[in-house]
């Protein structure tokens, strides 16, 4: 069974007598709750939010089912890895908001595999060969009598080809393939080249990644080859780079625990890597365009955004970032006047490109927060999630005294329809999704805390609708990329879809992305 959220309480266990079935706790000090209730042999049922006011009790009225377990069968075509050996088969549980929070296991299966005495609901289904290149990713609702799984592999392609940065070789460089759950590591030689497999022909990602010289870059290439032919890959990189070193508030190079941070301007992480003792660093391999660059030592300095240009004959830029005292952020969620423990938090800059810096909390058992966070970061839009309450979204000006999260009493419901063109189709692709602007304020639906708070469902048509609550009030969604959502959100020409309308108290608003 999944273990019990971050920042929560163990408020104690009784166990139920056999006659009638009820169930007791206390006494408590008030606050949000999540009840778990577990029989041997059967599913476990979980009830919340239950909140308890002061010096009240509170009378779960919903009889509380409890299910037998099920099976999971699975068959793997072909039978057995290229090498001959057996497929690993990784199964995780998720929870309601699509987040992964534990590992039931990993099988060995040469063709059927049958998995008894699960727990009915989400999981995660990852099929690995011996090399631990992955060859499938999906997402399965497991109930009793499921139809078994079937893993069909397509006939892998054979790839071998170079790496180069400019004209220079890139030797000892990780290569990681990916694509629509798929996965393939090669490595290059002393030569930058390098030869393997990858499991279907089509559009392939391919992250590439060196120390030295210091390079983080994400390609798109098409593999395909006629049957018992290799696929020649040429991945070149251009010459361009930003290189400089970070200072403290001295002046003085920073030597030790610093991290630079290097995005697109428009959105999108580029790469991050430590500084050397001199507080020096250098990124090569960038395309041409603007990035926004930063520094930053854990919780206590952080330097401010530095938007560097490498558009037209500029191949090289050196900046300076000199680190300043963060600020800490506390406060508190409430509900109904009660604190909420277990809510997660979301904190996002408004004065950086848009969603360049990301902060995250969770608020403990009195409700309480705090964030570190650097002073050029303020304004921020403060999202809080709390599993079956209404989104919960708050302006934070400054560290300047407390900030009160409250979640909404008087929610209405947004729904938005149709979103399988605009939401991520994989992990590996985070940079797309929907942007909600809620009374004036961008909350980017793609991030955990908000996508968790946002309940998917497929239509009777067949399109995905995803639902919301929050405050009444103004909204404006759209989707898109990260940089055409940055356009439409600064008021630039974008081709971002966008609608909008007014969320009522206690009803209902539909829009469709269009």
């Amino acid at each position: 069974m999944p273990a019990a959220p971050l920042a929560t309480r163990t408020a104690g266990v009784r166990r139920v007598g056999r006659a009638g079935g009820y169930f007791a706790f206390g006494p408590l000090a008030p606050g949000s709750f999540e009840i778990q209730i577990a029989v041997a042999g059967q599913t476990a049922a979980r009830l919340r939010p239950v909140v308890l006011g002061e010096g009240r009790a509170e009378i779960v009225r919903v009889p509380v089912r409890l299910d037998r377990g099920a099976g999971l069968d699975v068959r793997v075509s072909p039978p057995t890895t290229s090498a001959g050996g057996p497929w690993k088969l990784r199964l995780l549980f998720v929870d309601a908001a699509q987040e992964l929070v534990e590992e039931v296991g990993v099988w060995e299966l040469r063709g059927e595999l049958r998995i008894s005495g699960l727990v009915a609901g989400e999981y995660r289904v990852a099929l690995f060969d011996e090399r631990g290149d992955r060859f499938d990713d999906r997402t399965i609702t497991l109930t009793d009598g499921i139809e078994p799984l079937v893993f069909e592999l397509a006939t892998g392609v054979a790839i071998s080809g170079r790496v180069r940065l400019g004209d220079e070789p890139l030797a000892e460089t990780a290569l990681h393939f990916r694509r629509e759950g798929k996965e393939v590591r090669l490595r290059t030689d002393g030569a930058g080249l390098f030869s393997g497999a990858v499991p279907e022909a089509g559009a392939w990602r391919v992250k590439i990644r060196s120390r030295s010289p210091n390079v983080d870059r994400t390609l798109e290439v098409k593999i395909d080859a006629p049957p018992g032919e290799t696929a020649e890959l040429d991945l070149l990189l251009p010459d361009r780079s930003i290189s400089g070193r970070v200072v403290g508030v001295d002046g003085r190079p920073a030597r030790s625990g610093v991290y630079y941070y290097l995005e697109g301007a428009a959105g999108g992480e580029i790469g991050a890597a430590a500084a050397n003792t001199q507080g020096e660093f250098e990124h090569r391999g960038l395309d041409e365009g603007r990035y926004v660059v930063w520094a930053e030592t854990g919780e206590q300095e952080a330097s401010d955004q530095v938007t560097v240009d490498l558009s037209g004959a500029t191949s090289h830029r050196e900046i300076e970032l000199r680190l300043k005292s963060k600020r800490k952020l506390e406060g508190q969620v409430v509900a109904g006047g009660g604190s909420i423990a277990g809510a997660r938090l979301e904190l996002v800059s408004l004065a950086a490109p848009f969603h360049s810096e990301v902060h995250s909390a969770i608020s403990g058992p009195d409700g309480r927060f705090e964030v570190s966070v650097a002073a050029g970061q303020f304004p921020l839009v403060v999202v809080a999630e709390a599993g079956g309450w209404p989104l919960a979204v708050a302006r934070a000006e400054s560290a300047e005294g407390e900030l009160t999260v409250v979640i909404p009493g008087e929610a209405g419901e947004l729904v938005a329809r149709d979103l399988v063109p605009v939401l991520p189709k994989t992990a590996g692709e985070p940079y797309s999704g929907l942007l909600l602007l809620h009374n004036g304020l961008p909350i980017a639906l793609w991030q955990h805390a908000a996508l968790g708070a946002l309940r998917l469902a497929a239509t009777t048509e067949g399109a995905l609708e995803g639902r919301l609550r929050l405050a009444p009030g103004p909204v404006v969604v759209c989707g898109g990329t990260v940089p055409e959502l940055s356009a439409a959100l600064a008021g630039a020409d974008s081709t971002a879809r966008c609608t909008q309308g007014t969320v009522p108290a206690f009803g209902r608003l539909v829009l469709e992305i269009r």
